[in-house]
């Protein structure tokens, strides 16, 4: 890389000197650095957007309907016979109230006479984008982990071709399995997700890489790249920073770290959204907002911004995932959500 330059300070036609503002310490001016973070805001925007509708519809309402069940066919008499008058039932779902997060960052007059590089400052510029990244990321894997959004016991599920179901069908489950993922709990999930009426092939699991590690440290390293390329939004979560792991039981892997250590997440992707994104009642708070301020003179501040995200996830569809505990005393103990995992300030 050559050497930086400082700009020339001669003089315009006007016989005024040009204004360059402050500069890095490599002599880059700081407010193209303004600029050019202004236009990289509406590019991140695009690409959270594209991380939720992965997993969730957008709604304003504050109730959906689901149905629970369809319309059956039954035998009538061959005389003027009608049937039974049908209807197919729906249960109203409550959709949490959007929340207000906010992140703030700012660049100091110390971080200049510091000396700050251009790259430096526009790593801290950048950051509350990536926050808002982080932050949907955690809040659709921790939503999904915490008890009542899946079956848990609570609503029957409606009958799937032959499969029919009670009120204690859960998809919270426990394995005591010393915190390590395996084949059996893989194959269990898919069954679990696939008997609603989910097709298998749709199924991904999401774990810590350190459940992961724990895999492999058991059953050896299981690499099967070319099998990922079967499942379009499996790609798609890679560029996001889900690094893929072991496929285990016709279970793409994915890990992340959003997954505490002992639990892993399997839902199906690709067909009915298994969630839903409640954003304040105006179509703009579906993205991040982002106000800019250039603070007075002498302010300890070159200038300060705040990123503003209105919303709240909700599981739309219980029979689309399963959340395991891998950590229990015996198979079948009581599910314990993940500690933490929503302990995010307001």
């Amino acid at each position: 890389m050559p050497d930086a330059v400082v700009p020339p300070m001669d003089v315009t036609s006007y016989g005024v000197a040009p204004n360059y503002g402050a500069f890095t310490s490599d002599y880059v001016p700081d407010y193209p650095q303004i600029i050019k973070f202004k236009e990289s805001i509406e590019l991140r925007k695009a690409w959270t957007r594209q991380f939720l509708q992965m997993f969730c519809e957008i709604t304003f309402d504050s109730q959906i309907e689901v149905a629970t069940s369809g319309v059956r066919m039954q035998e009538v008499g061959r005389d003027m016979a009608a049937p039974n008058p049908q209807h197919t039932p729906r249960y109203m779902l409550d959709i949490n109230p959007p929340r207000k997060f906010q992140a703030g960052t700012a660049v100091t007059q110390d971080a200049f006479y510091h000396g700050m590089s251009a790259a430096k400052l526009q790593q801290q510029t950048m950051a509350p984008l990536v926050a808002d990244q982080i932050w949907c990321e955690q809040f659709i894997i921790g939503t999904a982990l915490t008890p009542a959004g899946f079956y848990d016991k609570d609503l029957t599920p409606p009958p799937v071709g032959a499969n029919t179901f009670t009120s204690s069908h859960n998809h919270y489950v426990v394995f005591a399995n010393s915190g390590n993922l395996t084949p059996e709990v893989s194959s269990f999930a898919k069954w679990h997700i696939a008997h609603h009426g989910y097709a298998g092939g749709s199924v991904v699991c999401f774990v810590n890489s350190a459940t992961g590690t724990l895999f492999e440290q058991e059953f050896g390293t299981i690499s099967a790249t070319n099998y990922y390329q079967t499942m379009p939004f499996i790609g798609a979560l890679i560029k996001y920073g889900f690094q893929p792991g072991m496929p285990l039981s016709g279970v793409p892997t994915l890990l992340t770290d959003w997954v505490p250590i002992g639990y892993a997440l399997y839902m199906a992707l690709g067909e009915e959204k298994p969630m839903v994104w409640k954003p304040e009642n105006l179509p703009e708070t579906v993205d991040l907002l982002f106000t800019q301020e250039v603070p007075i003179p002498n302010s300890q501040y070159k200038w300060w911004g705040t990123a503003t995200r209105y919303g709240a996830p909700t599981i739309q569809s219980p029979g689309q995932g399963v959340a395991v505990q891998l950590d229990g005393s015996v198979d079948g103990d009581a599910y314990t959500a993940p500690s933490g995992i929503l302990d995010i300030a307001t």
